[in-house]
Formats: structure tokens, sequence, C-alpha cells
């Protein structure tokens, strides 16, 4: 379990450096050709760990599988992208980090109508505070940080929203396939659908204009940004809860903040430091009451093999 705890952290790093580091190539690259390249990078390396690990014959995977492995890859890849970085063109890296805060709460909502996992009081209380650390950033700080916008805003909530729904149906309808196989599958399906999108904005575009440290930057993203965070998605989903993954993923703003103040210079304003607060907070009680449920899950059934014995 511990190991599977690693990944859930690793992952939150895997998006957020890249994804701080990416505006810097963005400001050359055009975004929807950024993330045709970024999904073609993330194949070209996933698919021989495919091909010498699990040796899958991609022929006998079955058109269920692919109907579950495309709207998978729709939801992490096309949509979230499309909204992400969209909402990262509009507003700072510090409220992209603070938005996705609400993704642990919108995770437990959803997974409680779909899943069918208990909200206890202390998830509804983190739920609140995840809330409101929202809130405070999207809306109080707008005045403060002139890079802030209502519009870039809207759009990462709609990426938190789409992420949410691609890890409630990752959960539900799982498919009978093995996580480096189902990862690569989705990078492609990222890289078909994007592929007008990407020749749209390559068209007629500068390619010589653009540095080489950019395209790297690019690259990098590709890899580090999108193929090994579902990577290790896929490797953890089926071992743990919907509802311990969203905790996990209120410490990616907290590692988008850190990365934005020291790579970018942002600022770190009171309206930041109270809304963090608030984030941290949620996540600790988050983890509390996901700790005290296992402790009563554990109770309940050590209770349940000894009045078996006694019978």
């Amino acid at each position: 379990m511990a190991l599977t705890y690693l990944c859930l952290v690793l992952i939150q790093f895997c998006y957020a450096i890249p994804l701080v580091v990416s505006q810097v190539a963005l400001e050359q690259i055009p975004f929807l050709l950024f993330t045709e390249i970024s999904f073609i990078a993330a194949f070209v390396f996933l698919l021989p760990l495919a091909m010498m690990k699990e040796k899958v014959k991609w022929t006998k995977i079955g058109k269920k599988n692919y109907g579950k492995l495309f709207v998978k890859g729709l939801l992490i890849n096309v949509l979230l992208n499309v909204f992400l970085l969209l909402g990262i063109s509009h507003t700072s890296a510090t409220a992209t980090g603070i938005i996705n805060s609400s993704a642990p709460a919108v995770i437990l909502i959803l997974s409680f109508f779909f899943l069918r996992e208990r909200i206890k009081s202390l998830s509804f209380l983190a739920i609140i505070l995840a809330v409101a650390g929202v809130a405070i950033q999207s809306f109080i700080s707008l005045g403060d940080s002139p890079n802030s916008s209502l519009l870039g805003d809207l759009f990462v909530f709609l990426a938190v929203l789409t992420q949410a729904f691609f890890l409630i149906f990752s959960k539900k309808f799982a498919a009978d396939v093995p996580p480096i196989t189902t990862a690569t599958i989705v990078m492609l399906v990222g890289a078909i659908l994007f592929l007008p999108l990407g020749i749209m904005d390559g068209y007629k575009f500068d390619w010589v204009s653009v540095s080489t440290s950019n395209w790297v930057i690019d690259i990098i993203y590709g890899v580090a940004g999108n193929a090994v965070p579902i990577l290790l998605y896929f490797f953890v989903i089926k071992k743990v809860p919907a509802t311990m993954i969203g905790i996990f993923g209120g410490l990616l703003p907290i590692i988008i903040t850190v990365t934005a103040v020291l790579a970018l210079g942002e600022p770190f304003t009171v309206t930041l430091i109270v809304s963090l607060c608030c984030v941290v907070l949620s996540v600790l009680l988050g983890v509390l009451a996901e700790t005290n449920s296992n402790k009563s899950d554990a109770i309940l059934h050590e209770n349940y093999k000894d009045t078996k014995i006694s019978s």
C-alpha cells in the first residue's frame, strides 16, 4: 500500500511541474499544436514499453474494451487538455493550482452518486474547505492578480470536472487490458483525435521561430506530464477508492504554487496563503476521514469473524 501512495504522490508531481513549465513554451507554440506533439511524444515513449513488457496483441483486445479506452482517451487527453491549456492561457499558474484544489471535493461528490462510496462528516467538511479555497482564489484575488480572469478560472474548473469524470468512469468501467497497454492506447486516441486541431494550428506556422528549448519542453510535457501520470493512474486505480485518489489530488495545488513561485516568480499574496491553508486543512481532514473509515471497516470485520466463530 505504501508503494500505491507513493505513486499517487508522484502523479501530482508529474502533473504540476510540467504544467507550470509549459507556460514558457506556450508563449511560442500554439496550444493545439503543443498538445498534439505532446501526445505523439507520450505514445512513442509508451509503445516500446507496452510491446516489451506486456506483449498484448491489439487485434485481440475486443471492441468493448476499445470503446472504454476511447472514452478514457477522449476525457483525459482531449477534453482535459483543451480546458486546461485554455485555462492556463487566461489565468495564472497559482490560480490554476488553487482551482485544481476542488478536485478532491468534486471526486468525493461524484463517487458518492456514481460509485456509492460513503461520505463521512469529516469528508463533507473537507469539501466545504476545498470549495472555500477555490472561491477565495477565483473571486477575491481577481483584483490582486492581473493575470487572472473568470474565463480562465472557468476553463480550469471544467478541466477538474473532466478529470473527475475520467476517474469515475475508469473505476466503474475498467477495461480488461494491462496498464501500460491501456496508457499507450489512451495516448494514441489523444494523438488521433487531436491531429486535425494540431494540423490547423501548425498550418502556415513559423516552426523555425520556436527555440530548441521550447520544443524540448513540449516533448518533456508529453512524457512527464501525460505518459507517466496516466500510466501510474492505471497502476493504482484498482487498488484504492476514488475518494483516496481525490484526497491525494489536493497535493496538486501546493506543488503547482511552490513551482510557480520558484520558477516563474509569481507573488505569494495574502489571498493565496489563506486559500492554501483551506486546501491543506481540507486534505488533512480527508485523509483523517479515510483513515477512520478503514479502522471502522476493520473493526466490523473482526466482530463479524468473532460472531461467526462463536456461533
